[in-house]
């Protein structure tokens, strides 16, 4: 999609808070014809005309001595809204102000009396625009501001195919995954989302006429309201309900890229700086980030060191003359200085690819990096940004999806980000965490339900057909899928087939699944064992008629359940077992008798990660993995001769021959 270089009166009106009227009577005093709301003016006409309206300054307006007049201390006013470049912009009263909060605080909200503070010194009356007192449509409503990360529930009704979604924004950094079929939704969720990022969004994602009539897009935020509507009494641009008490707040600070026919990566590049702009002496060229350097061989490549694609990776700064766009016929022709920045790949010493050169994927993954990089240097920033992008995957070959997932995990934490995007790729899927995955499905009254925490094995029946598998064994988590491996390396018939053991998540999934494979066959024409912990058998046996192959892991209740009770009974073997890993008596101060089953488990599970394996692991996840791999071992050593395995080895022997 080729986006225009004209921006129309309306979306003006929206950005600055005016009504259109006004657009086009304050554009009237810069020289500046406009008839409707539908007129068009140069991004830079429109940046002058909302810069009038909201300050009062304009370079445009005529030079006229003018005799200062000062506001008397005695004409109260209050401050509506403080920047680092508007200091002193004034607004009545009536008006609501939120004052600076530490992260995850509730926000205050000052009274209406000002203090005498604010206004300490006598300000310029010449300085306040005369707008601020002329209350528009929009300025009825209280201005909301955010100073704070906050909370937000999004609720989309009657958009495309979404009759009702709710959904509630991140607030801990992380990687995040929105994953559906197509037409499911998730691109209409994005640009919700997206919203909180870039105001204008709706003007650019959502167009047309007359598909959206009963549509209402609402954002929940701190406990207030706002509602986004596009319909015949909005002349079918999209305004907030007038019903609203309070102004959408200001935006959140994120990076968003739409889907591959409305997204920047496949947007119309500056065609000057493309086709045009060559280099000259005296232009500034400085070394790229190192950040982005390193990133973009590793991510492409896979080795930091040895690819040296882009070790030659420039930052070109240039500045050249350029016609001013808002000369009318009958102006003399004029010029300005005009700043151009781009990244370029030098390959020797006379040649170099600009970056809108570069490939499809480089340049995608280029554009994310760099609005990484400008917040690479907030490390411990209270708030933290978004970043939304759709189809994150295009472009990228499979291993670069894989690094490029496991790069991005690194930068959250890092940078203080929150990442949320959606993908069909497995390559990345299977590199989320599972409650950081959400599922949109609908139901068979057509509603749109979101799943989470969604296992990579759900997915993969949701998404893909298994075909290459002989064998599928269907289990609840990730302790029963080590319990089945260490029961199958013990047998000979596992070598003979090409087997997958899946986490589904739950029993209720598992069983879900394996009905629905009867018809939709996820797995392809591969045998479906179900296995569910004992707790839950009796869910399997309840769906027999449905479920050909099912037997339970044969561990009471199930593995968290079966190690509190032998601490809680004090089994001489398995503390002997605990005490030869934690090497002290710390075992005997565990306080997990009240505790409940899973609870308990992994209070046990943290404790030896803690004391012992992390000193031989990179990482905590990594030591709990392992404590996790040790625990499950012993529990199939102490049922390995057992009377109930032999029958469970019986039942799986039956299923691979």
């Amino acid at each position: 999609r080729i986006k225009s270089d004209k921006v129309r009166v309306y979306e003006i009106a929206e950005e600055s808070g005016a009504s259109s009227s006004k657009v086009i009577a304050k554009a009237k005093d810069l020289g500046i014809e406009l008839k409707t709301s539908q007129s068009a003016v140069s991004i830079e006409d429109a940046e002058e005309i909302a810069n009038y309206i909201m300050t009062g300054k304009s370079r445009k307006l005529p030079k006229v001595e003018e005799k200062k007049k000062v506001i008397k201390r005695k004409e109260v006013y209050r401050v509506h809204k403080v920047t680092k470049n508007d200091t002193k912009k004034l607004f009545k009263t009536s008006k609501l102000i939120i004052v600076k909060s530490k992260y995850s605080a509730d926000l205050k909200i000052v009274s209406n009396n000002i203090k005498d503070n604010l206004i300490e010194k006598e300000l310029e009356l010449s300085e306040i625009s005369e707008n601020v007192r002329d209350m528009s449509i929009n300025e009825k409503r209280e201005d909301f501001i955010l100073n704070s990360y906050p909370s937000v529930t999004i609720e989309i009704k009657n958009l495309k195919t979404i009759k009702n979604l709710k959904w509630e924004l991140q607030k801990e950094v992380g990687v995040y995954a929105i994953i559906g079929e197509n037409g499911s939704g998730k691109s209409s969720l994005l640009i919700s989302i997206a919203k909180l990022i870039e105001p204008n969004i709706f003007h650019l994602e959502l167009t047309g006429t007359g598909y959206y009539e009963k549509t209402e897009i609402n954002y929940i935020i701190n406990n207030k309201e706002f509602t986004w509507i596009k319909n015949k009494s909005t002349n079918n641009n999209w305004r907030q309900s007038s019903q609203d008490k309070y102004n959408m707040p200001n935006k959140i600070k994120g990076f968003f890229e739409s889907s591959i026919l409305t997204g920047t990566r496949f947007d119309k590049v500056d065609e000057y700086i493309k086709n045009e702009l060559d280099y000259r002496k005296e232009d500034i060229v400085e070394e790229g980030s190192a950040f982005i350097r390193n990133a973009m061989n590793y991510i492409l490549f896979g080795n930091r060191i040895n690819s040296h694609k882009f070790k030659n990776l420039f930052k070109v700064n240039a500045v050249r003359k350029r016609r001013n766009s808002n000369n009318s016929k009958n102006d003399k022709i004029t010029y300005s200085d005009k700043n151009y920045s781009y990244y370029a790949l030098g390959l020797n010493n006379d040649e170099y690819i600009k970056e809108h050169l570069f490939s499809t994927g480089e340049y995608f993954l280029l554009k994310i990096l760099k609005f990484i990089d400008n917040f690479k240097n907030l490390e411990g920033s209270i708030i933290p940004s978004l970043i939304v992008i759709d189809e994150v995957e295009l472009s990228l070959h499979p291993l670069a999806q894989v690094r490029l997932t496991e790069q991005l995990k690194v930068f959250s934490k890092r940078f203080n980000l929150i990442i949320l995007f959606a993908s069909h790729s497995l390559h990345i899927l299977e590199n989320i965490d599972a409650d950081k995955t959400f599922f949109i499905q609908k139901d068979d009254l057509d509603n749109h339900i979101i799943t989470n925490p969604v296992h990579f094995g759900y997915l993969t029946s949701k998404l893909y057909k298994h075909q290459f598998y002989d064998k599928v064994i269907l289990v609840e988590d990730e302790l029963a899928k080590m319990y089945m491996e260490h029961t199958l390396n013990d047998m000979a018939h596992r070598d003979n087939f090409s087997l997958a053991i899946i986490i589904a998540g739950g029993s209720s999934q598992v069983v879900k699944i394996a009905i629905e494979n009867n018809s939709e066959k996820f797995y392809g024409d591969a045998d479906l064992m179900v296995s569910l912990d004992e707790d839950k058998k009796e869910d399997c046996y309840r769906q027999k008629r449905y479920i050909k192959w099912s037997h339970h892991i044969p561990v009471f209740k199930n593995i968290e359940n079966y190690v509190k009770i032998l601490i809680k009974d004090g089994n001489l073997d398995f503390i002997k077992f605990i005490e030869s890993i934690l090497i002290k008596s710390s075992f005997y101060e565990l306080k997990i008798d009240n505790e409940g089953d899973k609870s308990g488990f992994k209070t046990l599970v943290a404790e030896i990660a803690t004391n012992v394996i992390s000193r031989h692991y990179n990482n905590k996840d990594n030591s709990k993995d392992y404590a996790k791999k040790m625990l499950v071992s012993h529990v199939y050593n102490c049922h390995k001769n057992l009377e109930k395995q032999n029958d469970f080895v019986k039942e799986l022997e039956r299923f691979f021959t």
